[in-house]
């Protein structure tokens, strides 16, 4: 009898383990001091649209996720956090169907706790703000 390969069961093992590796990495470049782009960590809810802007903070850095209401969760195919003239400075790159080559260009506004600045997708460029979303007290 010839060789046939792995087994199943030895290929989802693999697949899970590729998966969970891939989760918990994060997706972004981090420039600047990490403790000090901390603040903009959470979840937002952009004004006007539904759209989310979800920031945690994983093992080695931070994550960005993004969730259309229409769409749910859009791949994030690049992000980036830097420090620049004392502003926290977050750029997301979306790649996924209905986003081709759209991406935002924003500043966390310690002043009034949001995020705003250019959504530029391909029908044009938006000026968008994105609010903390309040999380629910705990009981």
């Amino acid at each position: 009898m010839g060789y046939r390969g792995p087994s199943a069961a030895l290929l989802a093992v693999i697949l899970l383990t590729v998966i969970a590796g891939c989760a918990a990495r994060p997706n972004t470049v981090i420039q600047g001091n990490f403790a000090d782009s901390k603040v903009a960590i959470g979840n937002w809810k952009r004004t006007g649209g539904g759209y989310r802007l979800l920031i945690s903070e994983v093992e080695g850095g931070i994550r960005v996720d993004y969730e259309s209401p229409s769409q749910g969760n859009v791949r994030v195919s690049q992000s980036k956090m830097s420090i620049k003239d004392n502003k926290i400075k977050i750029e997301v790159t979306l790649n996924d169907v209905n986003y081709p080559g759209s991406n935002y260009d924003l500043v966390y506004y310690d002043n009034n706790d949001t995020i705003g600045g250019k959504y530029t997708y391909p029908q044009g460029t938006l000026y968008v703000t994105f609010i903390r979303e309040k999380s629910a007290p705990s009981k």
